[in-house]
């Protein structure tokens, strides 16, 4: 049985993930992650599955949605400006999900942006640069056909390019030194 519950989170809660469990008399359900983030949050509407239905989105955002029931498509809409660095990290399987999912950025046409891609895990991260104004579409999938409410995901939307890797990636505490930081930003 589904059913709704509130959480509070404190001002000063640290973000990433914190692990949570329901359990009672009849057992429980493994550890699952809720993310702490600190952008503005967004839920899909159950009628984006088209670039005329899509939801309208204002960036920085973090997405949530689900692709559930078979070739369920979202589509959500954002205005970007030439130059921009439009950077998507997709959060399902490192949720938990059992979405495979695939993501596109796409124009008014329904054309498939250059993206540089890389992924953390089995979740693509990807970042493409906007070569004129204009309003552009998210588009969320799952390799196959397959769907339901477990098929959940989470998206941080941004204009920043995306870091996903760091050189050395530690050092001795105490201690300072230089980094070099790896991105995606749509430039290849």
């Amino acid at each position: 049985k589904e059913w709704e519950s509130q959480i509070a989170l404190a001002a000063d809660v640290p973000l990433g993930p914190v692990y949570w469990r329901l359990s009672c008399a009849q057992g429980g359900t493994c550890f699952r992650p809720f993310i702490v983030g600190d952008l503005p949050e967004f839920i899909e509407s159950v009628s984006n599955s088209s670039l005329a239905a899509a939801d309208s989105v204002k960036l920085p955002v973090t997405l949530n949605g689900q692709i559930n029931g078979e070739r369920d498509v979202d589509y959500f809409c954002f205005t970007a400006f030439t130059g921009d660095v439009i950077s998507c990290e997709v959060l399902a399987r490192r949720l938990g999900s059992p979405l495979d999912p695939t993501v596109a950025i796409v124009d008014e046409q329904g054309r498939e942006l250059a993206v540089d891609r890389v992924f953390m895990g089995s979740d693509p991260v990807l970042a493409a640069r906007i070569n004129s104004t204009g309003r552009y579409f998210l588009r969320v999938a799952n390799v196959s056909f397959h769907g339901n409410c477990s098929y959940v995901y989470r998206i941080n939307l941004s204009t920043l390019p995306f870091v996903y890797s760091a050189f050395p990636a530690g050092g001795r505490a105490g201690t300072t030194r230089d980094v070099i930081l790896f991105a995606i930003s749509g430039i290849g």
